[in-house]
């Protein structure tokens, strides 16, 4: 890992849409953290629109490559010096991968995997929280089954989950942040 050096952690965030992810990315950006919003918002936003080849009805491999290319892209700009955020990252690619049978060993080999902290927040299904948009079209159920594919995918890439408590955002940060110094995950 000698050409992707870290001094401070690259901590990912995730979890099924509705869950409060992009709330508590947005609450640690205001608190001065460097913040890397969801790929995957961003890849539908701009492929939606024009019925875009990336979309993963009309092309799951395509989709895939993109949003790891994404998630690796954000991990290259992330600031060595300071902790900072990610909302989803590579191991979500690997459930999006299994989730559209695609083959998600590119994903596994990516050299970018080792590059975050050991651990990973999860913010659990939230009912009381969760609203469909314009890119959650499935149930409330069905993310949740979603979220039981996420979790497997950050096991199966080593990661341990740290299960963020149903909390206001506010408390959220602070769970974080004291969880950030009590267990510093700086990697080599």
């Amino acid at each position: 890992m000698s050409d992707h050096p870290t001094r401070a952690p690259r901590v990912i965030i995730t979890g099924t849409s509705g869950t409060g992810k992009t709330s508590l990315v947005n609450a640690l950006s205001q608190a001065g953290y460097q913040v890397f919003a969801e790929p995957m918002r961003a890849l539908l936003s701009e492929q939606v629109p024009d019925d875009g080849p990336d979309l993963p009805s009309n092309s799951p491999p395509r989709f895939i490559r993109r949003l790891q290319a994404i998630c690796e892209q954000d991990v290259k700009h992330a600031n060595p010096d300071q902790p900072c955020f990610f909302d989803r990252g590579l191991p979500d690619v690997v459930a999006y991968a299994e989730r559209f049978s695609v083959d998600p060993t590119p994903v596994f080999e990516s050299p970018y995997m080792a590059c975050y902290a050991p651990f990973v927040f999860c913010l659990p299904p939230w009912r009381e929280i969760f609203i469909n948009d314009e890119f959650r079209g499935m149930t409330f159920e069905q993310y949740e089954s979603f979220h039981e594919r996420i979790c497997h995918a950050y096991q199966q890439c080593g990661f341990e989950l740290i299960d963020v408590p149903r909390v206001g955002v506010e408390a959220r940060v602070e769970y974080l942040l004291s969880y950030l110094d009590r267990h510093p995950a700086s990697l080599p």
